[in-house]
């Protein structure tokens, strides 16, 4: 017999339990990563917890979204970015307005009869998630740094961790009839978690795949150099080439504990953040740092770029036995030709580094952003995004709306010049 209960937050469950689930050991699924999410998201923790005559049996964590919630935390912003229409995907022959007006009509489909007011398109004339949200209602969202999974107990069989993942995924359900949300939404599932793709089929979530992620495994037992060695030839010289260049602009590679640096850091996160045309508060920032190095102490890496003594550029990385994951870069508004090879250095280079060194097996870059990571030799991993709304109407006019960008995505996948898992 399973029981489900509703948690305020993951510290609500005791550290020693949560550890039971399988997958827990990886550092974007312990305890401390994601009570920090709940520092970063802006809208109300969502944490399901399943029970059963042996304690704890599965866990979905995550958050309800806000009209603050970031491009990748809400899913109406990902369904109506202009980004995700991928205008790259057109080729010389390619109709990129026809493309707009299509993605306008799908939303236009979900949004229902009444066209959506002015104030709620976009520059290219799409309605935005504002539209969408007046249609659908905020959504409940399950998601980690890069993945959306039901932290499950490691069970014999593959069927037991399929039920325990329905019950978790039907409270969810039960709380959107109730009113707590409009919707559902899982929006990076890895295509190889069976128990839960399955669980969501049952439960009449749609699917469609709109991003990917990117990652470089790191084959046990070799160091750095032999890592490289393994590298076609183009990928070995634009490493070493970029690493020699690090050290003649004056640079230096340090590392820094991130509670002795989170001023510094958020002054270089929130540069980086307006060089490329967002908005960041500092204040705000420095306080999630703060809650990071609080939180997940060692697991945290910052790589820093050093000149003269001076702090130039930061990476922000989680790192455990197994896994890297590459979070944020941030750099000073100074000297931006000098630092140009500071990004690939903290970002790539320093973590194969680490990950070589003690044992990592692979190294996490996160979403999109594809260009740069793929020249460097990393794979791409799709991700599926799920969504349930109670409406069958309306679960039909969001799946032609997914289903439109996953044409658009598989298209620009398909002239990426890279392989693909």
């Amino acid at each position: 017999m399973t029981t489900v209960r509703w948690r305020d937050s993951v510290a609500d469950v005791a550290e020693r339990d949560w550890a039971e689930l399988g997958g827990t050991h990886r550092v974007d699924s312990c305890h401390g990563y994601l009570h920090f999410r709940e520092h970063v998201e802006p809208g109300r923790p969502v944490v399901v917890t399943a029970h059963d005559a042996l304690g704890l049996s599965g866990a979905l964590h995550g958050a309800a979204t806000t009209p603050g919630s970031g491009l990748f935390s809400h899913p109406w912003k990902l369904l109506t970015a202009p980004q995700f229409r991928r205008a790259e995907a057109e080729g010389e022959d390619g109709d990129e307005a026809a493309a707009r007006a299509e993605h306008a009509a799908r939303v236009g489909e979900v949004c229902g009869a009444a066209p959506p007011p002015a104030s709620a398109l976009q520059a290219d004339g799409v309605p935005g998630a504002g539209a969408l949200t007046a249609a659908l209602g905020e959504a409940l969202v399950i998601r980690g740094f890069d993945t959306s999974r039901a932290q499950l107990r490691t069970e014999p069989d593959t069927e037991a961790a399929r039920r325990t993942a329905l019950a978790l995924l039907h409270a969810l359900q039960t709380s959107v009839r109730e009113g707590a949300a409009g919707a559902v939404a899982l929006p990076y599932v890895r295509e190889d978690d069976a128990p839960l793709r399955a669980a969501l089929t049952e439960a009449g979530f749609r699917s469609a795949r709109l991003t990917a992620t990117t990652e470089f495994e790191v084959p046990a037992g070799v160091s750095y150099e032999e890592l490289l060695t393994g590298l076609s030839r183009r990928h070995r010289h634009r490493y070493r080439k970029e690493e020699r260049e690090f050290g003649e602009a004056g640079l230096r590679l340090e590392h820094r504990e991130l509670a002795d640096v989170v001023q510094r850091v958020a002054e270089l996160e929130t540069s980086n953040t307006a060089k490329h045309g967002g908005r960041a508060d500092r204040e705000k920032v420095a306080a999630a740092r703060t809650a990071m190095a609080r939180l997940l102490g060692k697991r945290v890496r910052v790589p820093v770029a050093v000149r003269d003594e001076r702090v130039l550029a930061c990476g922000v990385h989680l790192a455990d036995g197994g896994d890297y994951c590459v979070l944020l870069y941030g750099s000073d508004a100074e000297g931006a030709e000098q630092l140009s090879t500071a990004y690939p250095c903290l970002t790539f280079y320093e973590p194969l580094r680490h990950a070589a060194a003690h044992g990592g097996a692979r190294v996490r870059f996160g979403f999109e952003g594809f260009g740069a990571k793929l020249i460097r030799g990393a794979t791409l991993h799709a991700r599926e995004t799920w969504l349930w709304v109670p409406d069958p109407a309306e679960l039909d006019a969001v799946h032609r709306l997914v289903r439109f960008l996953e044409s658009r995505w598989t298209a620009y996948r398909a002239a990426l010049p890279v392989r693909s898992a």
